[in-house]
């Protein structure tokens, strides 16, 4: 058929505008007369331009490599009816959509979870273990039940202004308290200067759980280098924490 009668290498050196004028002309008259040539040109074309972007040359001398072992076959009688090869831009263009494919699902997938989606999935308030408070407000009547009462009511801002007080400000187990409600309340800078002073004290009661909301703040703070130095030191001690801190250094 006339439409088949042109060869690869015409296409090719067209393309690389190795023809004559004259030979350019002639090519593109026959493309005036033949869509599937026309076809065949544009869609080499756009190949030509993949394997640019995302092949490089090495791929295609690899791929031309591959496709000489695969037609290395004897030869047969010109008389005898062959079946035509597939043409080697066919297979440029197989190669180049795979790579392509291949880079976008690195950029989507290499790029790791968002420190602040880690932060909204894991942070949840600590228990009170310290002054489990009444029921009702009344029912409290000193700084620390008032002060966890409103912990554990969920009113942060109000916790806050008790445990910034003395006797409450200089203990521990409410300086780690007080951190957690600057969480709940968005304020992880606070919270990472006061968990940064308790988990200077290893024999602190509260050292892991600082570490633990300390990285959690990080997050918050979009900081994932930091927050992943910090949960490496929360797997690290082996405790309640190592199995969700080893589960935010694998997104992190």
């Amino acid at each position: 058929m006339e439409s088949r009668s042109y060869h690869e290498d015409d296409i090719d050196r067209y393309l690389g505008q190795e023809m004559s004028i004259q030979e350019r002309e002639a090519f593109e008259e026959r493309m005036n007369h033949d869509p599937a040539l026309q076809k065949e040109v544009a869609l080499q074309k756009d190949i030509t331009m993949g394997i640019n972007l995302f092949g490089g040359e090495s791929l295609k001398k690899q791929l031309q490599s591959v496709d000489r072992e695969d037609t290395d076959v004897p030869p047969v009688s010109e008389e005898a009816p062959t079946r035509r090869a597939r043409p080697m831009y066919v297979w440029l263009g197989i190669a180049a959509s795979l790579t392509a494919l291949f880079l976008v699902a690195i950029l989507l997938f290499d790029r790791g979870a968002n420190p602040q989606d880690l932060y909204a999935t894991y942070f949840e308030p600590y228990p009170n273990v310290v002054n489990p408070a009444q029921r009702s407000e009344g029912g409290a009547t000193d700084a620390a039940g008032q002060a966890m009462f409103f912990y554990e009511r969920g009113e942060f801002t109000k916790a806050i202004e008790l445990f910034t007080q003395e006797p409450l400000l200089s203990d521990q187990a409410y300086q780690f308290y007080r951190g957690v409600s600057y969480l709940g309340v968005n304020d992880a800078q606070q919270a990472v200067v006061t968990f940064t002073s308790l988990s200077e004290d290893e024999q602190n009661a509260f050292y892991e759980p600082s570490l633990w909301y300390m990285g959690l703040a990080q997050l918050q703070m979009d900081q994932p280098k930091q927050a992943k130095n910090t949960f490496q030191k929360v797997a690290a001690i082996g405790g309640d924490y190592k199995a969700e801190a080893q589960a935010i250094l694998d997104e992190l």
